[in-house]
């Protein structure tokens, strides 16, 4: 680039004195006419005259290097100043340590666009604003609570002090950020009975700023760049402090370990899903909205919650063939369709455990070369859903059949865990109750494998839809704002 300005400046000059040349020789030559009281001569100017005139006269001479002399500093300061082709530079704006980007300043240099960040002193008026003032009573009483729990833990013993406290927002929201000030309060000193000397007293508190409108946000950042620790840790405590829901999604369990003591004093039911130590969990039962729909007589309800949870356990068919695919869909939404509608009477039966075992006993071959499934579903009417869910593969080849029930149990196989299965037989979390009563949900997950995090998706799903619906029946909005924090959410 610098090579290619240099040039274009030399070729600029070479030019430039060429044209002076020619233009001194004839501006002098006039010139010298004139001064010299011949200017009848001017006609008859010619360039072996020119040349003849500057060769016998020195006056002539001089003011021609003069004149050449003036029109070279004219080039000079054209190719450099004028047509100057040096890069654009404008000044930056430090973003960290390492990193400076430019600052827009439109059209003064031909930049398009002239966006930038919302000033810090605006954001009071786009942003809702929270104040963390240790001096209040509340915040003091919280901290002393949390010095005691911790105690406890260290200690392993239990905390009898059940103390809650209130919350203390109004609303919460993702934090973006924060302002620490300086407040000063006037206050008066007695002296003596009649004498008051007026002073200040000054306490620091902290302004949290936070996007409280209902929206999504989706946050970026490196491994180790510190996002759980500056954004979701202090998202989940400034919730938490406005009495708002929260789903969250914790991979290694540290958002739990971090919080959940903190949200139990602030009136939180704390539930868990627990795949890294399913004894510590609460129970969930992820056939529960096929299992309600059913029981209010929806059962086309009941058939679009069951494709859900085939499609978030079998997944998309990808680089799969799609017979493949959808022929072990259908074995498992038969499944799940008889389990759950044949025992109306027997709950504890209606599970994802208890699916696997059916699609064994019932999908294997009979020594007649028959199958149970087939006799099975004979006598139920056409218009049951197991019937219509099991056509594809019912009228597929036995070996091809025989391909689809391995590969639905392979699927299925991950319940098989007795810890998992118990954790999963059955619910203690009640969808409907987060839209009565505070309450926050860990979903924990070990790190160093990925076989459940299929269903923390497919949990989060059934979370939405059924927030959805409870927000619609009651005019559009839940009693008891909930929020999703998903850290690490594109993992699942």
């Amino acid at each position: 680039m610098k090579g290619r300005k240099l040039k274009t400046k030399i070729l600029g000059i070479i030019l430039a004195f060429f044209i002076a040349v020619v233009l001194s020789s004839i501006i002098s030559t006039i010139l010298h006419l004139i001064f010299t009281r011949v200017p009848e001569e001017i006609i008859n100017i010619r360039p072996n005259t020119i040349i003849q005139s500057l060769s016998s006269s020195k006056e002539h001479f001089d003011m021609f290097v003069l004149t050449i002399v003036a029109f070279m500093l004219l080039a000079f300061l054209t190719v450099f100043k004028v047509f100057d082709l040096k890069d654009y530079k404008s000044k930056t704006y430090k973003v960290t340590n390492n990193i400076e980007i430019p600052i827009p300043i439109g059209e003064k240099q031909t930049q398009q666009g002239s966006a930038w960040w919302l000033p810090k002193k605006e954001f009071s008026k786009k942003f809702g604003v929270n104040r963390i003032d240790l001096s209040k009573k509340e915040f003091a009483d919280l901290i002393k609570l949390a010095k005691e729990d911790k105690e406890c833990i260290e200690e392993d013993k239990e905390n009898t002090n059940m103390t809650k406290i209130e919350p203390i927002f109004k609303t919460g929201g993702l934090v973006i950020g924060k302002k620490d000030k300086i407040i000063p309060k006037f206050k008066c000193k007695k002296l003596g009975k009649l004498i008051r000397m007026p002073y200040f007293s000054f306490r620091k508190v902290e302004d949290i700023y936070y996007i409280d409108d209902d929206l999504h946000s989706l946050t970026v950042g490196a491994t180790r760049s510190g996002k759980t620790r500056s954004l979701v840790l202090q998202t989940i405590v400034n919730t938490g402090l406005a009495g708002e829901n929260m789903i969250l999604s914790d991979p290694k369990g540290e958002l739990f370990e971090y919080t959940s003591k903190t949200l139990e004093r602030l009136g939180y039911k704390v539930y868990t899903l627990d795949f890294k130590t399913p004894l510590k969990s609460s129970k969930y039962n992820f056939l529960e909205p096929v299992i309600e729909a059913f029981s209010h007589k929806d059962i086309p309800k009941a058939v679009n919650y069951c494709s859900d949870i085939v499609e978030s356990l079998v997944g998309e068919v990808g680089n799969r063939e799609a017979i493949w695919v959808n022929g072990e869909k259908s074995v498992i939404k038969a499944g799940i369709m008889s389990v759950v509608l044949g025992n109306e009477k027997h709950k504890e039966y209606q599970n994802l455990p208890n699916t696997y075992h059916f699609i064994s006993k019932m999908c294997a071959e009979q020594s007649d070369k028959t199958m149970l499934m087939d006799t099975y579903l004979d006598t139920l009417p056409d218009s049951h859903p197991a019937v219509s869910s099991f056509a594809a593969a019912r009228i597929a080849p036995s070996k091809t059949r025989a391909s689809f029930f391995t590969s639905a149990l392979a699927t299925l196989s991950i319940f098989m865990d007795d810890y998992v299965a118990s954790m999963i037989s059955e619910s203690e979390i009640d969808l409907n109750k987060f839209n009565e009563e505070r309450s926050v949900l860990y979903m924990i997950l070990p790190d160093e494998k990925t076989t459940f995090y299929g269903l923390c998706s497919l949990f989060v799903n059934q979370v939405y839809t059924k927030l959805v619906e409870l927000a619609d029946s009651k005019g559009g909005r839940l009693k008891i704002r909930t929020n999703f924090i998903l850290d690490e959410f594109r993992q699942f």
